[in-house]
């Protein structure tokens, strides 16, 4: 899932051997507890890959044909660290609140085009 044009390969081979998808969820997540004394950015951009930019790739792939067909749902499975702090989980929280709100943004466009967000 963390890489783009994979998932756009996957979409495309699960369309032309099953169909329209008709739903998507994005529940894809991984967390490597670290804290300001072992702040690690390697860490954090593997952690933001995976919980955030899956999702984003996968949107992207789905998109198109829910828009073509004005219908579908998206799905976008954050945490509670979304809203609170954890302490030893800066990146998975971060990227978990991005996530929610990348998919609280993208309800107001799509929703009058028959596309669910949740």
């Amino acid at each position: 899932m963390s890489r783009r044009d994979e998932v756009h390969q996957a979409v495309r081979r699960i369309e032309q051997e099953l169909g329209p998808i008709d739903a998507a969820i994005f529940n894809a997540g991984i967390n490597r507890p670290h804290s300001a004394r072992n702040f690690d950015a390697k860490a954090v951009e593997q952690i933001v890959q995976t919980n955030l930019l899956s999702a984003v790739y996968g949107v992207e792939a789905v998109l198109p044909s829910m828009l073509e067909r004005r219908s579908g749902l998206l799905v976008g499975v954050a945490s509670v660290a979304a809203y609170r702090a954890l302490p030893v989980a800066p990146a998975y929280g971060a990227s978990k609140a991005a996530l929610q709100y990348l998919f609280d943004s993208l309800r107001f466009s799509l929703e009058p085009k028959g596309i669910g967000v949740a």
